[in-house]
């Protein structure tokens, strides 16, 4: 016959006592910390001046009026965007920095060959901002006046076209 080991009374209501909050620790639901609790940036990847410089600060005032927190402005220039734009790829993913990302940003995976991050993988978009109406003129004697006439114009004569555009690509 096994003789069992005795437990004394007390022994076990201080183990049931254990127990009971092990699992009431256990089965708690998490506390939500409230967002925002400190200061948020937004980074805005050409330097002090540009375009984006000014509707970053603008939005920047409004959320922190709106959010009671504070939205501190980085200009981060230099590469194209890419620079900025590498900063917050390498950011904690936690929701304090931003990314103002202009249009470039979609084209920058196209003309650089190797970047410090992956705008598909690393950076997630959370809202459209403002839109830019772009035109695009000739000169009236070239004999074009739609998109389709200037891209066929361009293919019967390869090289004879040429362009400027105030941006990347």
């Amino acid at each position: 016959m096994i003789k069992r080991p005795s437990i004394s009374r007390r022994r076990l209501t201080i183990a049931a006592a254990a127990l009971g909050a092990i699992g009431t620790a256990m089965i708690s639901p998490a506390r939500a910390q409230t967002w925002p609790n400190r200061p948020i940036r937004i980074v805005v990847p050409f330097p002090p001046g540009g375009a984006g410089d000014p509707l970053s600060r603008n939005i920047g005032q409004r959320l922190g009026e709106q959010l009671g927190q504070s939205f501190v402005i980085e200009n981060r220039g230099g590469g194209g965007g890419t620079i900025g734009f590498a900063e917050v790829a390498k950011a904690p993913g936690d929701g304090y920095t931003l990314l103002l990302a202009p249009a470039p940003f979609a084209i920058t995976q196209y003309v650089y060959s190797k970047l410090p991050y992956d705008g598909k993988k690393d950076l997630v978009p959370i809202g459209l901002i403002q839109t830019t109406p772009t035109v695009m003129v000739v000169r009236p004697s070239l004999g074009v006046s739609n998109l389709s006439q200037l891209l066929d114009l361009a293919r019967k004569q390869p090289g004879k076209v040429t362009f400027g555009t105030p941006g990347d690509g």
